[in-house]
């Protein structure tokens, strides 16, 4: 995979991200985020698996900002 597949990953999940937050702008609950974030270390490690140079922090952190 490249760089860009793994962006489009990151961005659909900050997608997902941002369209579970409550409807005043606040806080996703609890479980909701840590289920997220065990998505995000799951497809992390299949990444990484794939590509030496993949940068685990990087995809970690695209996946919270908003698009």
């Amino acid at each position: 995979m490249t760089r860009k597949d793994y962006q489009a990953v990151a961005d659909a999940i900050a997608k997902v991200r941002n369209d579970r937050k409550a409807p005043n702008g606040g806080l996703l609950p609890l479980e909701v985020r840590h289920t997220i974030e065990e998505i995000e270390d799951a497809i992390a490690d299949v990444f990484a698996r794939d590509n030496d140079r993949f940068d685990r922090d990087r995809f970690i952190q695209a996946c919270t900002v908003q698009v």
